[in-house]
């Protein structure tokens, strides 16, 4: 089985969570980093997990079954993103590097 291939995931406004879970019903291994914000209004302290890069997602193509294309389809994704009119892979350190 090849490594997978990484790809940064455009999604629509406020469409992390669906991008994240129809995608994960299609079998991608997903990543979508997100963090803890902590606030306080009138004495009371809320926090809630928010995404760390708003509006995007990391998705990876795994085998000969899966591809961009269908990512680009998915419910709650607006594209992924390309460079010079391919898919922009991200690196197997930059991916490692994010997800520490």
């Amino acid at each position: 089985m090849a490594a997978p291939r990484w790809y940064v995931v455009m999604t629509s406004a406020n469409r992390e969570a669906d991008a994240y879970i129809n995608l994960l019903r299609q079998h991608y291994n997903v990543f979508w980093p997100r963090r803890w914000h902590t606030w306080s209004r009138n004495g009371h302290t809320t926090s809630e997990l928010r995404s760390y890069l708003s509006r995007y997602i990391f998705a990876a193509v795994s085998d000969e079954h899966q591809s961009v294309g269908v990512i680009n389809d998915t419910d709650g994704v607006s594209r992924v993103l390309t460079m010079c009119g391919d898919a922009y892979e991200v690196s197997d350190d930059a991916m490692f590097s994010l997800r520490r």
